[in-house]
């Protein structure tokens, strides 16, 4: 945390916010941190090696780590993303017995004998995270994912599916698995800002195969030859 708030009242820091006027001044991040000027992220939040991407936003009181997420995701407050880990194969799962900075204050240890870093994490697009959402450490998200409130994610999630509960479980899939595949590989949210601004209504009514095709056929138009 100490190293947080140094990267945080250091000039480079303090510039990035004033360029990027959608980071809350009351938020943490690290040097490491990618964040497009066109995402959102909230009050009190902590992002240490993350990066984020257009119109992505993050809800206030929310911690990630070692974490990729992609476009246009919806993510609701209190969220933890990544985490350390704790051996459990030891007498004790302290860090005061194998790291020389830990969350006891107390310093036993000359240095980090054992590595309980998290595994780094993949969060798609257009992915949406309900709130008190815990995500665990090299998971996978795929792109569409709904995660319902409260559920702790302990392995990879296929796209477009909602999960849910301790452990998240698939409840169901928002489409069929065809049209899944043709989401996927369309990459609509590559389109450029002014493309899926002419399509906004498309974007409002029910998904069926007109609107589909549509958008299938606008993103292949606007691929460069």
């Amino acid at each position: 945390m100490l190293e947080l708030i140094k990267s945080y009242l250091n000039f480079k820091s303090v510039l990035k916010r004033i360029k990027n006027r959608n980071i809350s001044w009351f938020t943490l991040c690290d040097s490491n941190c990618e964040i497009s000027v066109k995402a959102y992220i909230n009050r009190f939040v902590v992002l240490r090696s993350v990066k984020i991407g257009d119109y992505s936003f993050i809800g206030p009181n929310s911690n990630f780590y070692k974490c990729e997420i992609g476009k246009f995701c919806s993510i609701s407050k209190n969220v933890t993303v990544g985490a350390f880990i704790h051996p459990l194969n030891l007498i004790s799962t302290s860090p005061i017995f194998y790291s020389d900075k830990n969350g006891t204050g107390t310093k036993w240890v000359d240095k980090k004998y054992i590595n309980d870093d998290s595994e780094p994490i993949f969060i798609g697009n257009d992915v949406w995270i309900g709130m008190n959402c815990s995500i665990m450490g090299g998971v996978k998200i795929g792109n569409g994912a709904v995660i319902g409130a409260h559920s702790l994610v302990t392995k990879d999630v296929p796209a477009y599916s909602i999960v849910g509960g301790v452990p998240a479980r698939i409840i169901k899939f928002r489409f069929q698995e065809e049209t899944i595949q043709k989401l996927n590989d369309s990459r609509w949210w590559d389109l450029s800002d002014f493309t899926i601004k002419e399509n906004l209504d498309k974007f409002r009514m029910p998904l069926n195969d007109a609107i589909l095709s549509s958008i299938l056929n606008t993103t292949v138009d606007e691929k460069p030859n």
